[in-house]
């Protein structure tokens, strides 16, 4: 079974990233730290060592990246303690026990120096414009977050929060969780949907096969991440693994909830949910109507308009990190690079 989710996205408060929960320290036997320039094959060697794994029968989770989902940024077994990642910029990343459970492998030395050199000037150029697009980009974002914000603030102003309680006790009840004597409840962060150069990209459709899934109905999204919050720090209270995936839109809510056996899904959320769903729980009733009906307006439009323009400013901003990618690709040299990435999958399937 192959699963695929982004470990980082970009936000209203800029980027953010869970790659410490892809692979744990305390669960890891080896984990591969690339680094390198764009351009240097990172991703093409990380999908080629998901693909090892997968032919090879294990469990793998494909980490998309949400500057290109077409691209990787991690990848993961999680039967064998072992990933490999993308530990450059922005998600900058450091070995914690080098060698023995830990080991970088740097692109960079494929790179012929002096083929990039009289490049210099037109790569610097084309980092500076796309920091001015990535700024520009950010101030959008920043501005649709605020309206996104504003409308569940005001959805949730609405909200009865002992009838909120009450349900959720009713959940955890009716969940039967079982204790696990002596374990620690650990919850795992990641994504599953992301705003894009493309759009916006969710990976939540078929994600929960083979679990039991039910499904947040509420007004505008009012009460779920109070409500998974509350399972989630429930169950892992009784010792037992979860799974918590946040809305990038607002990267402090939870959008849905795997616990053992059983996922909790938000269906009417900005990332539409169109997956299957085996019951609904319906939050809506723990709701005031009298004060919904004052404060029931959402601001679509600009929403609408804020979200295009974010995904347009994205969308130049990957085009030129694209021309920076092709310079430094025809200064690298593949052959050497592909004799070592035949050499390192040998060793992550050994």
């Amino acid at each position: 079974m192959t699963r695929h989710m982004f470990a980082g996205v970009s936000s209203p408060m800029g980027f953010i990233d869970y790659f410490d929960h892809i692979m744990p320290l305390g669960k890891a036997r080896k984990r591969y730290y690339l680094k390198g320039s764009s351009g240097s094959g990172k991703s093409t060697f990380i999908k080629r060592a998901a693909a090892a794994l997968e032919s090879a029968g294990f469990d793998t989770e494909r980490f998309h990246c949400s500057n290109d989902a077409e691209s990787l940024d991690a990848a993961a077994a999680a039967g064998r303690g072992l990933c490999i990642l993308d530990a450059t910029a922005p998600h900058s990343r450091d070995p914690q026990v080098p060698a023995a459970i830990d080991k970088i492998i740097d692109f960079a030395e494929f790179l012929d120096e002096h083929r990039l050199v009289k490049h210099t000037s037109q790569i610097q150029d084309l980092v500076r414009l796309k920091k001015i697009l990535n700024d520009k980009a950010a101030g959008y974002f920043f501005a649709l977050g605020k309206v996104f914000a504003a409308d569940n603030t005001a959805y949730e102003s609405a909200l009865c929060r002992k009838s909120l309680d009450k349900l959720a006790e009713k959940w955890i009840k009716l969940l039967d969780l079982q204790e696990a004597p002596g374990r620690t409840g650990i919850d795992r962060k990641l994504f599953l949907n992301a705003l894009t150069p493309d759009g916006p990209v969710s990976f939540a459709g078929d994600f929960f096969d083979g679990l039991t899934i039910y499904g947040l109905v509420a007004e505008c999204g009012a009460g779920t991440n109070e409500f998974l919050s509350t399972l989630r720090n429930e169950a892992n209270s009784l010792g037992l693994e979860s799974e918590s995936f946040y809305n990038p839109l607002a990267p402090d809510r939870i959008e849905y909830l795997i616990l053992p056996g059983k996922a909790f899904v938000t269906v009417d959320g900005k990332f539409e949910y169109k997956g299957r769903t085996d019951e609904l729980i319906d939050l809506k009733d723990c709701v005031d109507r009298k004060t919904l009906s004052r404060v029931k307006s959402e601001n679509t439009e600009s929403f609408e308009n804020l979200l295009d323009k974010t995904v347009d400013l994205m969308r130049e901003s990957k085009t030129v990190h694209s021309e920076i990618e092709e310079i430094y690709a025809h200064a690298m040299n593949f052959d050497k690079a592909n004799n070592m990435t035949e050499i390192l999958i040998k060793e992550i399937l050994a």
